[in-house]
Formats: C-alpha cells, sequence, structure tokens
C-alpha cells in the first residue's frame, strides 16, 4: 500500500504550526470567539 502522507522536513513543520498558531489567533480576536468566551453557547 502506498504511503498518502507527505512527509514534511522540520522547516515545512514549523511554517505550518506558525501558519495555524496565527490563524487561530485571528479567529481569537474576532468578534464571535470573544462573545462565547462571555456568553458560552446554551
Amino acid at each position: 500500500m502506498r504511503d498518502r502522507h507527505k512527509k514534511l522536513s522540520d522547516a515545512e513543520q514549523n511554517n505550518l504550526i506558525e501558519k495555524m498558531r496565527a490563524e487561530q489567533r485571528q479567529r481569537e480576536s474576532g468578534y464571535r470567539e470573544q462573545a462565547l468566551k462571555l456568553f458560552p453557547w446554551v
């Protein structure tokens, strides 16, 4: 069976992780996420 997952180098992994963290920070700074922290979904 063929391996479907590409192995990433350390630099590529770090770049991907940093990109994901930046997207997470951007989402958390949005209005919806801030409102959910104050007023959790019922």
